[in-house]
């Protein structure tokens, strides 16, 4: 799970830096929109490959490797993995990536506002999710 994590703050490290520089130039229009969609453009593409590397044995094989030994743990975990990495990916990618360019220009409230909303629809939805669809209605939400 944490390499989708990590694949998705990747690209929002680029936009903060970038959106940064742009907004020290006098370039807060079109700069920080063009480090913005750079990093979303980048952040497809990490998604697309953490999702078709998601949807093969490699996640049954990993387990097996880290040492899960009992089948109803493993079959969880690549659950809530495979959810994480084939729908979670992107999004989670592109609010970094919204997160960082407020942040570069210095719009910390913006950015606050998206976590807040981000949490909030994870607290609410947790329960239902979870009594749904179990380990991996955790990942759905």
């Amino acid at each position: 799970i944490w390499v989708v994590y990590i694949a998705g703050e990747l690209s929002s490290v680029g936009v903060h830096a970038l959106s940064s520089a742009a907004e020290g130039a006098g370039d807060r229009g079109e700069g920080v929109g063009t480090a913005v969609v750079q990093g979303l453009w980048f952040s497809l593409g990490t998604s697309a490959v953490l999702a078709a590397l998601a949807s093969g044995p490699l996640l049954a094989r990993y387990f097996a490797v880290v040492g899960v030994v009992d089948a109803a743990v493993a079959r969880a975990g690549i659950a809530y993995a495979r959810v994480t990495a084939v729908w979670g990916a992107l999004p989670l990618s592109a609010e970094a990536c919204a997160l960082a360019g407020f942040k570069g220009i210095g719009e910390t409230r913006p950015a606050l506002a998206i976590a807040a909303v981000t949490v909030l629809l994870n607290v609410c939805l947790n329960g239902p999710m979870i009594a749904r669809y179990g380990v991996a209605g955790a990942a759905w939400a």
